[in-house]
């Protein structure tokens, strides 16, 4: 169980990191319309 855990909690944590440069460069290069 604790090693799944930390496998899941690692992904995540990689996964959000990815997302959010790819969110920060996409809206680097695209501001938001509002």
């Amino acid at each position: 169980m604790a090693p799944v855990a930390v496998l899941i909690i690692g992904a995540l944590l990689i996964y959000a990191g990815v997302t959010g440069r790819i969110e920060g460069i996409i809206r680097a290069l695209n501001p938001p319309d509002e």
